[in-house]
């Protein structure tokens, strides 16, 4: 397994700024309004060609109460580490003409492709493919994303981005075990 490949499944686990959080108060549980994304404003994103995509989006909807509605289907061909510019280009216009206008962020649900040409696919999708957001040697500085520092709790609506995450793993039982561990850290 490539490096890249295992620094994103670490990535992957470590992320969760589309969590929602929540703190004990007394003996009930109370949302940071301020930071968090509601079920409503996540959309999901699987591969109609990958059987493991579609099971992760199922069960991460499940644990994490996104409605149906907020899941979109695509179709290309699994198991390619990188995606052409011109296949991504072509995938994100679908994607983003069938997300709800209520959706702030995306849930991406499959383990490759991890990368568009130069850039992470999670990047890519957030901010649509720019060279500005490659770096030319490995972990270098790129363009800043807008939406860091921010504040906001509608990126896509205030900054015009929709922050990506992906749900990644060597094996589905894996990211399950990832979704599992986010689900538990909320309280």
């Amino acid at each position: 397994m490539s490096r890249i490949f295992r620094r994103w499944i670490a990535v992957a686990g470590l992320v969760s700024p589309l969590m929602a959080l929540a703190v004990p108060i007394a003996d009930h549980l109370m949302p940071f309004p301020e930071t968090v994304l509601g079920p409503g404003q996540l959309a999901v994103v699987a591969n109609e060609l990958d059987p493991a995509s579609l099971e992760t989006a199922r069960y991460y909807m499940e644990k994490r109460h996104i409605p149906g509605e907020n899941l979109i289907r695509v179709r290309f061909s699994p198991g390619e580490p990188i995606l052409s510019r011109v296949r991504f280009d072509a995938l994100r216009k679908e994607v983003v003409s069938r997300t709800p206008a209520r959706v702030q962020a995306y849930a991406l649900a499959w383990t490759l492709p991890i990368r568009v040409d130069c850039m992470s696919i999670t990047a890519a999708f957030a901010f649509g493919f720019d060279p500005a957001y490659c770096s030319a040697r490995h972990c270098a500085t790129t363009r800043p994303s807008p939406y860091f520092r921010s504040s906001s709790r509608a990126p896509f609506q205030d900054h015009g981005s929709r922050p990506a995450m992906l749900l990644a793993g060597r094996t589905l039982e894996d990211v399950k075990k990832l979704i599992d561990r986010g689900v538990a850290s909320d309280q």
